[in-house]
């Protein structure tokens, strides 16, 4: 059986859940541990696209930022505003 994103998908969801629970836990330990391995499933995931052609990690990171521009615009100042100082959550 090759490995496929419909087949790792189960792990991934139990990955979720682990980091979940040690953030209820309030577990820095096992929040370190289980964001890595979040992180290795993104990472995964995101090789099986691109083997497929489909895009690679740059284009889901990219992907991101898009969206969080998109859906908190009172955070990102405009592209044509210039360098903007920022040093705290406040600001």
């Amino acid at each position: 059986m090759s490995t496929t994103h419909r087949s790792i998908v189960p792990h991934t969801v139990e990955e979720a859940y682990e980091l979940a629970e040690a953030a209820r836990n309030d577990d820095d330990e096992a929040m370190r541990d289980e964001l890595g391995d979040v992180l290795f499933q993104v990472v995964f995931l995101s090789l099986l696209l691109e083997e497929r052609g489909e895009g690679d990690l740059a284009t889901i990171t990219d992907q991101l930022t898009e969206k969080l521009i998109r859906r908190h615009p009172h955070v990102y100042p405009p592209a044509d505003a210039g360098e903007t100082e920022i040093e705290t959550a406040d600001d």
